[in-house]
């Protein structure tokens, strides 16, 4: 049963629904209890009630669940999280105050951004927002895999999750212009639900990922606001992110933090996840911040070394010390690359694979594509872990990582790989591979 929106300045109202006869129209669409306004039919299972929001329904307007969407990264980055103790606070007042506006996240590639947002929904979700005032919060995580990085794509989750908070039925479109008009009808609703209890703010992760080119961008996008509601947009600094919006957007005159380095205690805090060793915190935590200049990613993986192997580690690493991690990244690459064994040439197999998959893949998934053995596959992975990102589905855990790779890997494997996708997808029936029922279209496309 759909619904007429209520007053949204009563969220009791918001929150209930008219019993009532019923119009039906579209596919298997029905409305109840639409009162002085005109009932109109929008394309197929697709109602509008004249002067509220128009509501589509029936198989063609599914709603995305974008919070699934994204639970392995979630996962990933909350688990390890540490520091940026002090940007935390200022990010939650922000989202606070009365006067609306746009802040914008700014840091070079691994300084943790998309840490730092996922950080943000997890406190949001876990009740540890530090304030009596618990916004409501929408996201989208901007992601060049998968053309996550779209309008489309953005449109659908947003659309999905206001659809959430408005209380209301029915699902999302898939044309840009129909999504837009929807975006639109539902942001404007949002708006007034925003007040001095309960603000709306607005979560947008890596804006320099956004695809370009087209008449629009996820830029163009980005809403206009009113009294209690906010937007956090990360990107780092080039391209200029203030420079992808017109002169008139509030964007230009949002208010700018730029992350920091990590400090000898967030290094600390870091090995402290990896190890319960008190003598390696306390005497080789100076020496990783030295080696690692404080480059957060960085950071990550020389105390994953140390805690696993000790001060030789370390050693090892200072004799000739990578200058990013980038190159800490091809020399960890290139060790892997001398392995002569069979599960060293699967792992390798596997990095190659995932340099050009669209989203999580599983392991029987890799399998099937790869030709090998399940437990063989399940092995090899066990020797490049730390650098997967899922449990059930596997991707590589950050863009630097996936650069570096498409560096070592020929146009000529990539090409490859790509065609034994594209031919795994082709017997989705036969195999039912949640990779190919999501990707297996994009695929043909990119063919």
């Amino acid at each position: 049963m759909s619904q007429q929106l209520p007053d949204p300045q009563n969220q009791q109202s918001i929150n209930s629904v008219n019993n009532g006869s019923d119009y039906v129209g579209g596919d298997k669409t029905t409305v109840s209890n639409i009162q002085n306004s005109e009932v109109v039919a929008i394309g197929r299972g697709a109602i509008a009630a004249k002067g509220n929001v128009t509501i589509y329904k029936g198989e063609a307007y599914p709603r995305l669940n974008y919070r699934i969407e994204i639970l392995e990264l979630v996962k990933f980055y909350t688990q390890t999280f540490v520091g940026r103790r002090a940007e935390i606070p200022q990010l939650i007042e922000f989202s606070a105050q009365k006067s609306p506006g746009y802040l914008l996240v700014e840091a070079v590639a691994g300084f943790g951004k998309s840490a730092l947002m996922y950080q943000l929904l997890h406190l949001h979700e876990t009740g540890s927002w530090k304030s009596h005032l618990k916004p409501y919060l929408l996201y989208f995580f901007i992601r060049q895999q998968g053309n996550r990085n779209t309008p489309v794509s953005f449109l659908q989750a947003l659309n999905s999750q206001l659809l959430e908070i408005l209380n209301l039925s029915g699902g999302v479109p898939n044309e840009l212009s129909v999504l837009r008009n929807q975006f639109s009808e539902l942001w404007s609703q949002a708006l007034l639900l925003a007040n001095r209890e309960q603000p709306l703010l607005l979560l947008v992760d890596g804006l320099d990922e956004m695809a370009v080119g087209g008449d629009v961008t996820i830029a163009d996008l980005l809403p206009s606001l009113t009294f209690y509601t906010h937007v956090i947009v990360t990107s780092r600094p080039n391209p200029e992110p203030l420079q992808l919006v017109s002169l008139e957007h509030s964007l230009k005159k949002a208010h700018i933090l730029r992350l920091q380095k990590f400090d000898q205690s967030d290094i600390k805090a870091l090995l402290q996840k990896y190890t319960n060793s008190v003598e390696i915190v306390a005497n080789l935590s100076l020496r990783i911040l030295e080696i690692t200049k404080g480059e957060p990613l960085f950071a990550r993986f020389v105390c994953q070394d140390v805690a696993a192997k000790g001060e030789p580690a370390l050693s090892q690493l200072e004799k000739n010390p990578p200058a990013d991690v980038e190159a800490y990244f091809q020399e960890q690459l290139k060790q892997l690359a001398s392995v002569s064994d069979e599960e060293g040439e699967i792992a390798w197999n596997i990095l190659g694979l995932l340099v050009v998959t669209l989203g999580g893949i599983t392991i029987e998934e890799m399998a099937e594509v790869l030709k090998e053995n399940k437990r063989k596959v399940r092995k090899a992975i066990d020797l490049i872990q730390r650098f997967l990102l899922g449990d059930s589905q596997v991707t590589l855990m950050h863009l630097q990582l996936r650069k570096v790779l498409t560096e070592e890997f020929s146009h000529r494997d990539q090409v490859e790989n790509r065609q034994k996708l594209l031919d795994f997808c082709a017997y989705w029936q036969k195999h039912h591979s949640r990779y190919a029922l999501a990707y297996y279209a994009q695929h043909l496309v990119e063919a």
